[in-house]
């Protein structure tokens, strides 16, 4: 595991270098609230890929696989709350049949981790 973060780390710092005048040019284009939200979501990835890793180091498997599945559930989950809160950003009809098919998503996911987990 520790290979591979390395291996992640020098490849993200090589091609920072190489494409330096690009990221300068986005960072001078966007607002500070969008860099700290990406930052802090950059750290929250980061906090959760180490314990991933830690948690597959130390406990069973598909336990850990089990759980980790569990994000797709989430991820619909969030896209049906913040395309309520948020009309404007996801741009999506919320139509009666488009509701039922996120929500029949959302019932396979849990039903697929249901059938992982046993």
């Amino acid at each position: 595991f520790a290979s591979a973060g390395l291996l992640q780390a020098v490849g993200g710092v090589l091609l920072v270098f190489v494409w330096r005048r690009q990221i300068r040019e986005t960072v001078q284009r966007v607002s500070w609230k969008i860099l700290a939200l990406s930052i802090i979501t950059d750290v929250v990835g980061f906090g959760a890929e180490l314990l991933y890793t830690i948690a597959l180091s130390v406990w069973y498997l598909a336990l850990v696989e089990t759980i980790a599945s569990l994000q797709y559930f989430f991820i619909f989950v969030w896209g049906l709350i913040l395309s309520r809160w948020f009309p404007q950003v996801l741009r999506e009809r919320m139509t009666k049949s488009v509701l039922i098919n996120k929500l029949v998503a959302i019932m396979l996911i849990t039903g697929g981790i249901y059938l992982l987990a046993q």
